[in-house]
């Protein structure tokens, strides 16, 4: 299970940028450069509100991955693919779906690129290349005291998944810059929440987290609540993981909504961890999430799914913590 978006790994991360991170940001100029190239009759002069055309063609790229997805998927059930209107444009049967979908991320890598580079031109940012990250702009300024980067490809991931807008990104980092920025996104109000899990935990659900994470802890010396006992949270959570001894009988068991068992306590310690060295707050009647605040942005995480998954070792703590900074813009692991 990755919690972050594999949108989010379309922008120069591991063989796709394997020997193309020169120290001239060739690769993402090139790919701002097509961009432009390819929409001729659109006002794309690298400028801030340039930013609301982008966020006009996201609309119609969104859909076209989302159709090249679903051939891509019936294709493989079927043995066969169509393409519809959006990422071949031709209306016709291609038998290489995948190409489909690799024809639209690089559509989406280009307008990552255009963002990054109207950074680069406007506000005075360089382009760097980050080993976890991939190309990232590194700007003129910090927050809270860490560098401020925008990182492109964790903004591909959020504009395409609907969360957010290159309008919007422009004005969160923009207004940590000390310049007159316009703000592109002022009209728009804050999202009604259409999620009732977006609501702040109650107390006592969250007292009860942390005291298992707690009684959890206490129980092995190595769980002292640093990211560095993240590696041993993982060998925890394999070790002890709960095993029912029958499967569960709707005609028979009631379901517990309450919060406890080693699950929880797995989740809660973590939540204990990331809550401890990150601005962080558990939503959701029983704390279905953490949202965890960066330098610039928001993450959100399942700790109960991810503890699930670290018992079935099907993901790690110690490399999720590790993705979550970087995914935050605060770099890596230890810079804390």
């Amino acid at each position: 299970m990755d919690p972050l978006s594999s949108l989010k790994q379309l922008f120069g991360r591991g063989d796709e940028a394997a020997g193309r991170a020169d120290a001239n940001a060739t690769r993402p100029r090139e790919l701002a450069a097509a961009f432009v190239d390819a929409h001729p009759d659109v006002d794309l002069d690298y400028t801030p509100a340039s930013l609301h055309e982008v966020d006009d063609l996201a609309a119609s790229v969104r859909a076209d991955r989302e159709a090249a997805v679903a051939n891509a998927t019936d294709g493989n059930a079927t043995g066969e693919a169509t393409v519809g209107d959006g990422a071949a444009g031709d209306g016709v049967v291609d038998g290489d779906a995948a190409a489909d979908v690799e024809a639209v991320d690089e559509t989406i890598r280009r307008m990552g690129a255009y963002l990054g580079e109207t950074f680069v031109r406007e506000y005075g940012g360089e382009w760097s290349f980050d080993e976890r990250a991939g190309w990232v702009v590194e700007l003129p300024a910090t927050h809270r005291g860490e560098p401020l980067v925008l990182t492109v490809p964790s903004v591909l991931g959020d504009v395409f998944e609907g969360e957010s807008s290159f309008a919007v990104v422009h004005d969160v980092f923009a207004s940590e810059l000390d310049v007159d920025a316009p703000e592109l996104a002022a009209d728009d109000g804050p999202p009604e929440p259409t999620d009732p899990r977006e609501e702040q935990a109650p107390a006592d659900v969250v007292a009860t987290f942390d005291r298992l994470g707690a009684e959890l802890a206490a129980e092995h010396e190595a769980l002292d609540f640093s990211p560095a006992s993240l590696g041993a949270l993982d060998e925890v959570a394999r070790r002890d993981r709960e095993q029912r001894a029958t499967a569960f009988d709707p005609e028979r068991d009631d379901l517990d909504f309450s919060v406890g068992g080693h699950t929880d306590a797995v989740a809660g310690y973590f939540g204990g961890v990331v809550r401890t060295h990150h601005t962080a707050e558990y939503r959701g009647e029983r704390a279905e999430t953490l949202v965890v605040e960066g330098a610039t942005r928001q993450a959100t995480l399942e700790p109960r799914a991810i503890a699930a998954a670290a018992a079935a070792d099907e993901t790690s703590f110690e490399a999720l913590y590790a993705n979550l900074r970087t995914d935050l813009g605060l770099g890596d692991v230890g810079a804390e």
